[in-house]
């Protein structure tokens, strides 16, 4: 299990360096990289039809959890992805930056080697590496069932496997409750099936509701268990959200140690309650293992454009916003100042270690200027010169919103000006190649940070001396990021 780095920064004005962290969490929390969600949680909200109301649902399930920070999600093709289909479904995740953690379909007995082979290119599709049933049979009554079960999904299990694709079984509570001779339903299925081709996800709800000590499970088994399936314990048996309930989650984390490839948060909805929210539980486990907070700002709602950035932004401190009375904001549509700008940069940087001068290098930024180092920094690093007074010094005006033009040279410095040509005619119609910055401003394009304004007629816009707002600001430096020239988090 990777531990997720604390986020720390300070605001754009008002607020102090300090720790950024979630009261009720996990510790040590757990990497986003290994969180997924089960998607069942919302087969209630989404419906179980493929008519294009169902197809829209499941497009906004995507784009809110993606939003929420996830980047992995468990995919259900019960209904085809309410007949999207699997090619287009891959695309929806692109679309979103998610990935298929793994596959829940339907197996029995009865399931063909065509069937499964059907199965497993969609899972291929999707870029699934875990396939297996939403559940074992619930009916056997005879130990021999279960190891003809156990058969049978073993030999499914090679199937996949020489596509790629590895079988996982998802577990329930009838496979602890079951019992022939001493053995549960779930010692049959690993005493009957290989580990090269049958892995396992060990649900930790349903263990626990059984009466199984999910740590004696790991102990026994756990070479065997790659997934868990996240899902807390209500004092009155039921299920509730992770992090609400009775199950101590951290011991079991540690002793499942590296075996386990995706930690998949789930909340199953209760299907005779109309009125069940899944998203508000999704995004609870997501905050409760993996430390983060996923509306970080009150003035930021999920479905916010740049939403994603604006979060990425707070979890990674870069910015912890305003605290308010009516809690924290970022301001999104404010125009960035200056000295603000010098802040990201710098923490976008991780902080490096720097030495301000005792004099400074620009005529109206004292050292006591509460962003001097950073400023001092920027101009250490050839990124920002400032302009000249025509005596000799310079000045910053630091209080002066960024324009997006600018924005475009510090970013492109940033990068320590990579090599790049410009190209002859311009992507955008208000600018041209001799607009200043125009190679910045290309540059910004070909690496995909900025893309401007389409219009209905097929053009684009950069508008280059429009001040930048904190919202696009946001975006860009998560695009820097993605595109790898800076590896937030990491120290240098």
């Amino acid at each position: 299990m990777a531990v997720v780095l604390g986020a720390a920064g300070t605001a754009v004005a008002d607020p102090a360096p300090g720790a950024v962290a979630l009261a009720d969490s996990l510790e040590p929390p757990v990497a986003v990289e290994e969180v997924s969600v089960q998607l069942f949680n919302f087969f209630a909200y989404i419906g179980f039809d493929q008519s294009p109301e169902a197809q829209a649902r499941q497009v906004a399930v995507l784009s809110t959890v993606s939003d929420m920070g996830y980047l992995n999600v468990e995919a259900v093709d019960y209904t085809a992805f309410q007949g999207i289909g699997a090619t287009q479904y891959r695309a929806l995740l692109d679309l979103y930056g998610l990935e298929a953690s793994g596959l829940h379909t339907s197996v029995s007995m009865a399931t063909t080697d065509e069937q499964w082979a059907t199965s497993v290119q969609t899972a291929l599709t999707i870029g699934a590496p875990f396939i297996g049933a939403g559940s074992t049979p619930n009916d056997f009554t005879t130990k021999e069932q279960w190891v003809a079960y156990a058969e049978k999904i073993d030999h499914l299990g090679e199937l996949s496997r020489a596509q790629g694709v590895q079988y996982m079984v998802h577990s329930h509570d009838w496979e602890f409750t079951q019992v022939f001779d001493g053995e549960t339903g779930y010692d049959i299925l690993q005493a009957n099936t290989s580990p090269e081709n049958v892995v396992f996800e060990l649900d930790l709800y349903w263990a626990t509701k059984a009466g199984a000590d999910p740590l004696e499970v790991i102990e026994s088994y756990g070479d065997r268990i790659e997934l868990l399936h996240v899902k807390d314990l209500a004092a009155d048996g039921s299920i509730t959200t992770v992090g609400e309930g009775t199950i101590d989650f951290a011991p079991i984390f540690v002793a499942a140690g590296e075996d386990i490839q995706y930690y998949v948060i789930e909340r199953d909805p209760p299907f005779t309650d109309p009125t069940f929210d899944p998203f508000t539980p999704t995004q609870k486990g997501f905050e409760y293992i993996t430390g983060l907070q996923t509306v970080p700002f009150s003035d930021v709602p999920l479905g916010t454009l740049f939403f994603k950035d604006m979060s990425w932004l707070f979890n990674n401190g870069i910015s912890t916003g305003w605290e308010t009375e009516q809690g924290r904001e970022y301001r999104p549509l404010t125009p960035i100042a200056r000295d603000a700008m010098a802040a990201f940069l710098y923490r976008q940087a991780n902080s490096p270690a720097f030495t301000a001068p005792t004099v400074s290098p620009f005529s109206d930024v004292s050292t006591s200027n509460q962003f001097y180092k950073e400023i001092a920094w920027l101009a250490d690093q050839d990124i920002s010169t400032g302009w000249a007074n025509g005596d000799g010094t310079f000045s910053f005006r630091p209080l002066e919103p960024i324009n997006r033009d600018a924005m475009a040279a510090f970013l492109y410095r940033m990068a320590k000006s990579p090599s790049y040509t410009a190209p002859a005619i311009s992507p955008f119609t208000d600018t041209t190649p001799a607009t200043q910055f125009y190679t910045e401003i290309t540059w910004l394009v070909s690496e995909g940070i900025s893309i401007g304004w389409l219009g209905n007629d097929g053009t684009a816009i950069y508008r280059p001396t429009t001040p930048i707002n904190r919202d696009a600001m946001a975006a860009f430096l998560h695009r820097y990021d993605t595109a790898g020239f800076s590896n937030v988090g990491q120290q240098s």
